[in-house]
């Protein structure tokens, strides 16, 4: 703090702060020196209402709204724009400006959402658009069903091999209950021991994405929030996966089981076919 730096070894600057290291997700995390605006010669000419070189940053007091903020940046057009554009083209108006096809709009942004903002003009650094997370979420979650579906199918086609297995259950009197909380439990275990190994996969495969995606992705392991989410969600897709298997298996007759050929009467019928279908 205080000292000076030297820039191209012609300028000279003094440093009067310093900031954390910034995550490497921010949307600034490629600058390393920031420079205030009344340090720098270019910026000195206040009366260049024509220029877009800088970016602009304000800070709002906590109570204001980006309408109220807004109603401000309504003003700047007729204050300062059209003055400015009349000492370059004498009689210019607003009405003028706009009918010839041009236009200037201002309007505030969150810091927090200019990493989701779309593909804005000579932003700091390049941008996404939410658009593209919603197409990549849904794709997500349609592989997640899709993965539900099969599981579904192929539980149901196993549960032919335990038919005697529930008829001896019920026999020594195990309920319908009990017999669906077994199978929920089946389900809802394998589905955590896949959450182990892709967890493993992950691991291992994130520092090879990163090289290739150029991207500094992270599990944040350190977050209780997302075990609350991953470990939530892991026992809903578990019991949600293992509902329709539960209720098949557990409405098997044990007499008809036993006795041989009861199980086929339990073929999976329009449901399972449904499920075969949508897979």
């Amino acid at each position: 703090m205080g000292q000076s730096l030297i820039l191209d070894n012609n300028e000279t600057f003094r440093v009067t702060g310093v900031l954390p290291e910034l995550p490497e997700n921010s949307f600034i995390s490629e600058y390393s020196i920031f420079m205030a605006m009344s340090g720098w010669e270019n910026a000195q000419d206040m009366d260049v209402w024509g220029s877009n070189n800088f970016n602009t940053y304000a800070k709002i007091i906590p109570s204001a709204t980006k309408e109220d903020f807004q109603s401000s940046l309504d003003l700047l057009f007729d204050k300062y724009i059209v003055p400015y554009g009349q000492a370059v083209i004498p009689g210019m108006t607003k009405e003028s400006f706009e009918e010839a096809g041009n236009y200037i709009r201002y309007s505030p942004v969150a810091l927090a959402d200019l990493h989701l903002s779309g593909n804005r003009v000579a932003e700091m650094s390049q941008n996404n658009d939410k658009q593209s997370i919603y197409i990549l979420s849904f794709v997500a979650l349609f592989l997640i069903v899709l993965a539900v579906v099969n599981f579904m199918n192929l539980s149901t086609a196993q549960s032919l091999k335990r038919a005697k297995e529930v008829g001896v259950r019920k026999t020594l009197g195990s309920s319908k209950s009990r017999l669906i909380y077994q199978f929920l439990t089946e389900s809802s275990l394998i589905a955590f021991i896949a959450l182990a190994f892709a967890l493993l996969l992950a691991i291992i495969s994130l520092p090879s994405f990163n090289e290739l995606s150029g991207k500094s992705l992270s599990m944040p392991f350190a977050n209780p929030f997302f075990w609350l989410i991953l470990l939530t969600s892991v026992l809903a897709l578990g019991v949600l996966s293992g509902s329709y298997p539960a209720f098949f298996l557990s409405k098997y007759s044990a007499v008809k089981v036993l006795k041989g050929g009861g199980e086929n009467s339990l073929a999976g019928g329009k449901i399972r076919s449904s499920l075969a279908i949508l897979s």
